[in-house]
């Protein structure tokens, strides 16, 4: 299955900016720090194994912002 990457484009000068995604039981799947001027997530756990079908909660924090956004994952 190939994987499916979404995030967003981090607003310049921001250095900063994190994503973690998190299971609805609340459960840390993966953290990702941003790269230039993007944060994505391709749809993998730590581990680098796809994450199984379901809804996470991807928690963005961009410039003291705390955004947090239901994902859901259908393959």
């Amino acid at each position: 299955m190939q994987a499916t990457q979404t995030g967003i484009t981090v607003p310049q000068g921001v250095t900063n900016a994190k994503m973690k995604i998190y299971t609805v039981g609340g459960q840390r799947s993966i953290t990702i720090n941003q790269v230039g001027d993007k944060l994505e997530w391709d749809g993998r756990q730590d581990d680098g194994s796809l994450v199984k079908n379901g809804v996470y909660l991807m928690r963005m924090e961009v410039g003291g912002v705390v955004t947090i956004v239901p994902v859901a994952v259908v393959k």
